[in-house]
């Protein structure tokens, strides 16, 4: 009984942080529903336990969510529709170097993103697992492709407003590294040289772990080599505009370390003013006070701060003959910010 309430609890929780979290509970009490069928010995046992998680979960999911007390079934509707097209997002989208409003991505906008920011081994043997499951008689693995598949699918012609990579389909991820597990084993079930493959994958584990920590916090920027040179120009890597501020924080740094004169920071693009106001909340009250800020694209100004992913949005033309790069933020390689003197 203790289970059934704390799973029933955690999926109430789930679904209260995104209603699409009851696709994996649900997916879990089918799967154990079939299993019950199948042990016949124990079917009431399952039965009870599963008609008490149930129970548990709209309890627990009504009293968490104050917005589904005046009508529940009407809320949990909404909120399905809600995340299905979120037509509250009106932006623009920097995908393979185009720009396109909401709504209008490509097919492959979701794909696409995972096959370029995903580390290559695991899209290797996330692509041999579901080959492998094809051939095996195993429920649980059939469950978890189908959990998988089906919500994939769903973005790729569901007609929803995809943006900012695929992060509001990341809880996919933990089901692919179990897939990913299973094709690990065959492989170390098939072959003489375990010990070598096994050094070779926490090399290779040891090798993301530093990149993660070099890069912080801009992590979410990392892409593989399929993604070609350049990326940030082609695909909005820091939506969030994360970089802007330690960017502008360097600069003071940099340039005024006597305190002495103030900054005249102005952008490139509407994107990358909406980076200045996040920079501002990042920066110290003295640091502020070392700067003037200028909002209105297009002015002339003492430094350029530039959201390479955004600079599509540039409502007027720079003229970036009378700028030097100063410097430029690029954990991994390639630039999230750059920053611009005035010559």
């Amino acid at each position: 009984i203790l289970k059934s309430v704390a799973f029933g609890v955690s999926a109430a929780f789930t679904m209260n942080c995104k209603a699409l979290g009851g696709w994996f509970w649900g997916c879990l009490l089918l799967y154990e529903l079939g299993r019950i069928i199948k042990n016949k010995e124990k079917s009431m046992i399952g039965l009870k336990a599963i008609g008490i998680s149930f129970l548990v979960t709209l309890i627990a999911y009504y009293f968490i969510t104050p917005a589904s007390w005046n009508n529940p079934v009407e809320f949990v509707l909404y909120a399905i529709s809600r995340e299905r097209k979120f037509d509250a997002w009106s932006g623009m989208i920097n995908f393979e170097g185009n720009i396109y409003s909401a709504g209008t991505t490509p097919w492959y906008y979701m794909p696409k993103m995972m096959l370029v920011t995903l580390p290559i081994i695991i899209i290797l043997l996330v692509i041999m697992g579901y080959l492998l499951i094809i051939g095996q008689r195993n429920r649980f693995l059939y469950m978890i492709a189908f959990m998988t598949i089906v919500p994939f699918v769903y973005a790729l012609f569901g007609n929803m407003i995809l943006y900012n990579e695929w992060r509001h389909f990341f809880f996919l991820y933990g089901y692919m590294v179990l897939i990913s597990g299973a094709a690990l084993e065959w492989i170390l079930n098939h072959v003489k040289q375990k010990k070598t493959i096994k050094i070779c994958l926490a090399l290779y584990g040891v090798y993301l772990l530093i990149l993660i920590v070099i890069a912080h916090p801009y992590e979410i920027a990392y892409t593989n080599a399929i993604a070609g040179a350049n990326p940030t120009e082609k695909y909005e890597l820091d939506y969030w505009n994360v970089a802007m501020g330690p960017a502008i924080k360097k600069l003071i740094h940099y340039k005024n370390r006597d305190n002495k004169r103030k900054l005249v920071i102005g952008t490139c693009s509407e994107g990358s003013v909406n980076g200045l106001d996040k920079a501002i909340c990042y920066l110290t009250t003295d640091e502020i006070q070392q700067c003037t800020f200028i909002k209105t694209v297009g002015e002339e100004v003492n430094y350029l701060v530039e959201s390479v992913s955004y600079s599509y949005s540039n409502s007027k033309k720079i003229d970036f003959s009378k700028y030097d790069l100063l410097f430029a933020i690029k954990p991994y390689g390639h630039d999230l910010v750059r920053v611009y003197q005035h010559k």
